[in-house]
């Protein structure tokens, strides 16, 4: 009896340190979050296209007057959020819904329209992460 019960805790020890370490490297792999308290990786979205423009922070204005702070291309990118704002529009595509992706490698983030971002429909709906899932809302 003696023996099964040091392998029963044995086994539970082991399965806290792995859950531990599970914990520990998920955190390591989200984006640096700024020193204030910024954002954070909540989930991932693809964006389809290329040089997407991407907007600095929102100052109170409009996004779509925001300078844009550089382009990504087509790939998977952090986000942290997604607001409703400004209509865009891209061909025959429209969307009112920004997500707020960070630069990959940096800690910076910016803006990018709902459009350019895989697996919602067209016109102004929930930006859709690669699982399936709205993206939170900011705030």
């Amino acid at each position: 009896m003696k023996m099964l019960g040091r392998l029963r805790r044995t086994q539970a020890l082991a399965l806290a340190a792995t859950a531990l370490a599970g914990a520990v490297v998920s955190v390591g792999s989200a984006a640096p979050a700024h020193a204030t308290g910024g954002p954070s990786c909540t989930t991932t979205v693809h964006v389809w296209a290329n040089d997407v423009r991407v907007h600095s922070p929102w100052d109170g204005g409009r996004i779509l007057n925001q300078p844009t702070i550089g382009t990504v291309n087509a790939g998977n990118y952090c986000v942290d959020s997604e607001w409703i704002g400004d209509e865009a529009s891209y061909g025959a595509y429209h969307n009112n819904r920004w997500a707020w992706i960070a630069f990959p490698g940096t800690d910076r983030w910016g803006w990018i329209s709902g459009i350019f971002v895989s697996g919602g429909p067209n016109g102004d709906s929930d930006i859709i992460d690669i699982y399936g899932q709205p993206v939170p809302y900011f705030g």
